[in-house]
């Protein structure tokens, strides 16, 4: 028990060297998680899209309307995702 605090600073040196390493890999092929993410927004841009047509009136339901809607929905859910995909 000569030296306890460079034993403890070893230890959380080691153990932090390696998260460190893994975010390093992740930054280098972030692509599989955010293809993820875009086809699971698409998804839900479809789901909101069906579901303004089931509950709008017949004589209500225009593309425009629906497309306004749907972008509602997605500024909605932008504070979750953070992705900038540009499609109308």
């Amino acid at each position: 028990m000569r030296n306890p605090t460079a034993i403890a600073t070893h230890g959380t040196g080691k153990s932090r060297s390696k998260p460190l390493h893994k975010m390093h890999h992740q930054g280098t092929q972030p692509s599989k998680k955010i293809l993820a993410q875009q086809r699971g927004y698409l998804k839900l841009m479809n789901l909101y899209a069906a579901v303004i047509k089931k509950t709008a009136k017949p004589v209500e339901v225009r593309m425009n309307k629906t497309r306004f809607a749907v972008k509602q929905g997605i500024a909605a859910m932008k504070s979750g995702f953070k992705l900038n995909i540009n499609k109308s």
